[in-house]
């Protein structure tokens, strides 16, 4: 599992670097943590790689974190 730290919410779809399928609605900027490098995942598949499965609870969450640190 990747360590990364959220940066902010795309309102543009667009394809999750983490899985490659296209995210008609949103994306999740994220910082990796070992390298620095800055990608875009799908909401879904961000919070899956935090929590380790899939949780339309969890993902909510972490889209009003990515949200918040937009602003």
């Amino acid at each position: 599992m990747q360590s990364f730290r959220v940066l902010g919410i795309v309102d543009e779809p667009g394809h999750c670097e983490l899985c490659g399928t296209l995210c008609p609605a949103r994306r999740v900027a994220v910082e990796l943590v070992e390298s620095g490098d800055v990608q875009y995942w799908g909401v879904v598949c961000a919070a899956e790689a935090r929590s380790g499965r899939r949780s339309s609870a969890i993902a909510r969450q972490l889209r009003d974190e990515a949200e918040a640190a937009g602003d």
